[in-house]
């Protein structure tokens, strides 16, 4: 369970670079609209140590990636890429994490708000939930709506 989270917390934050002492080159989001690891998978797969910071891969004014010898083309154009990517960056101060664009402060109920606003919106919560049943009867029709009412199928799945 910890690990499904865990992919879908990355995703939603951001990190500004300062000192690059604990941003994670390929699995954090620090530029670029998502993960490296994600926008550039077969440069990640020739990766010798894809869980470097940042500031093992920076080298003075230069870049090290720390791939194996040979590459294939698609991760020859991704590498290309990625320089061009890298280029503007000159990080200072402390590195920052928030959530989303705005960079708010990482907290559980800013990272749930998160999640929650690509859900879609489900029109019948507010009949189960403002009506005047006992809670007990709320969370039968939940789980009802929901197709989770414990039952011979779902017990065996």
């Amino acid at each position: 369970m910890l690990l499904k989270v865990l992919s879908q917390l990355r995703a939603s934050n951001q990190v500004h670079l300062g000192n690059n002492a604990f941003t994670s080159f390929w699995l954090d989001h620090w530029v670029g609209p998502m993960p490296l690891s994600e926008m550039f998978p077969a440069l990640l797969s020739f990766c010798q140590r894809p869980n470097a910071i940042v500031g093992d891969c920076r080298v003075g004014n230069t870049w090290d990636f720390h791939l194996e010898g040979r590459l294939s083309s698609t991760a020859a154009a991704e590498r290309d890429m990625l320089f061009l990517a890298l280029q503007p960056m000159d990080p200072q101060g402390d590195d920052i994490r928030g959530i989303g664009d705005a960079m708010a402060p990482f907290t559980a109920s800013a990272f749930y708000a998160r999640q929650m606003e690509s859900r879609p919106i489900d029109v019948f919560a507010d009949a189960i939930w403002n009506n005047a049943a006992t809670p007990r009867y709320k969370h039968f029709l939940w789980l009802v709506h929901h197709h989770r009412l414990p039952s011979a199928i779902l017990l065996h799945r």
